[in-house]
């Protein structure tokens, strides 16, 4: 698109007697222009110099620029709609133009043909769209020729209107900036809207606060759990809206599973823990050993468990393999028989529940203390792997120490 400036003067038609100014007409008083009203005299050409006129080539608007300019348009002389005729000295071309509004933006009824030319430009109006004003200098012929060259106007040029439709043109080209507001409100909206149903449907991230799934977690690890793995409920949305009951496309959690839970009793807290019980099965803990249905569940002892915390200290704590009934095989830490935990009345698992125990057994708040069965419906996602893990050594602010807090070993490690 090309956009060309000049310099020009403005013509105006109205029934009022002739005069020049000072610069070679007269000025007409009210009450001469009273009048000559009365008297009927034909319409005279009233002409007023701008100080700029912009043409877009592409567009075929014009906008009058200037002190001149604007005294015509404060002063209401001329009205939304007032048609004229714009002319280029050295050719014979008369363009029908038309105000679009008050702001000074003119249309051009055809395509602008000549650019590049040099001469001078002129535009006068006339009609029923006119308002007689006598602080303007008329004349009857159009005005002495002004020496203007039409070149590309700058890359800042003012706003113009892109079609023939006038008004709504303008308004979307001055628009361009809530435009742009507008695109990038809705890519943020986007964003958010993608974000919000990944974590419902897919991932969702969490961390680890506690010590209740060490070895298999520590504290600091931070994993993602897929939501998809048994079906969707209500606590799959954030806040746990009780907009449904049930789950859709729900799947049972396997025996030995490491799951994300919502706490039975306030259905909003987040719990991990490894699913023990399957509804029906009968739970007890003797000894420290765990009885599934009767049957003690196989453990054999390993290498110790060894922590160091971040001063240096290190702590070892008893480890034991566990073999659940189905082949799943896990790491459980346990300090001795003489723990509250390690020896437990018999559960039986309701239908639509599940017996959930910690991995770290004498650090543990699980199905064994005060968070009982926990129902089908409140599951939220099944661990599957660690994305980040630090120590804690360093905080948020200390970033020159993330790197050596960082425990790089246990990145993408999966959860077993």
């Amino acid at each position: 698109m090309l956009i060309y400036e000049c310099g020009c003067g403005l013509v105006f038609g109205e029934s009022t007697p002739r005069g020049l100014n000072s610069g070679g007409g007269k000025v007409v008083d009210k009450v001469n222009t009273r009048k000559t009203k009365k008297a009927g005299v034909a319409p005279f050409r009233a002409h007023y110099t701008l100080g700029t006129v912009s043409i877009n080539q592409g567009s075929a608007v014009l906008r009058g620029q200037g002190t001149n300019w604007n005294d015509i348009l404060n002063s209401r002389a001329l009205h939304n709609g007032t048609k004229g005729r714009i002319k280029i000295d050295g050719g014979d071309e008369v363009y029908d133009v038309q105000l679009i509004n008050t702001d000074g933006l003119m249309t051009l009824k055809q395509p602008f043909a000549r650019p590049g030319v040099t001469g001078a430009t002129y535009v006068f109006f006339e009609g029923e769209h006119m308002t007689p004003d006598p602080k303007f200098v008329i004349a009857d012929e159009p005005p002495p020729a002004l020496a203007v060259s039409l070149v590309p106007a700058p890359a800042q040029a003012p706003k113009t209107a892109m079609t023939q439709t006038q008004s709504q043109s303008v308004s979307r080209s001055e628009g361009g900036d809530d435009n742009a507001i507008a695109e990038t409100l809705k890519t943020i909206f986007f964003a958010l809207l993608i974000a919000f149903v990944i974590r419902i449907f897919i991932f969702q991230p969490f961390n680890i606060p506690s010590e209740s799934m060490v070895s298999t977690l520590l504290k600091g690890d931070y994993i993602f759990v897929t939501k998809y793995s048994y079906g969707f409920s209500r606590h799959s949305i954030p806040f746990s809206p009780p907009i449904f009951q049930g789950r859709i496309l729900g799947h049972e959690p396997t025996r030995g599973d490491v799951v994300v839970f919502k706490l039975p009793r306030d259905g909003h807290t987040d719990y991990i823990k490894r699913v023990i019980g399957m509804p029906g099965d009968t739970i007890q803990v003797r000894d420290s050993l765990l009885y599934i249905n009767g049957e003690q569940v196989k453990r054999e002892r390993i290498d110790d468990f060894v922590a160091r915390d971040s001063q240096g200290n290190v702590t070892r704590t008893p480890a034991y393999r566990e073999t659940l009934p189905n082949g799943v095989g896990y790491t459980t830490l346990d300090q001795g028989p003489s723990h509250f935990y390690d020896d437990t009345p018999e559960y039986k698992v309701p239908a639509g529940h599940y017996f959930m125990m910690g991995d770290n057994r004498d650090n543990s708040a699980d199905s064994r203390a005060d968070v009982g069965f926990v129902p089908f419906e409140n599951l939220v996602g099944h661990a599957q792997f660690i994305f980040f893990s630090t120590d804690g050594s360093a905080s948020f602010f200390q970033f020159w120490r993330w790197p050596e807090a960082t425990r790089w070993n246990r990145i993408f490690e999966g959860i077993h």
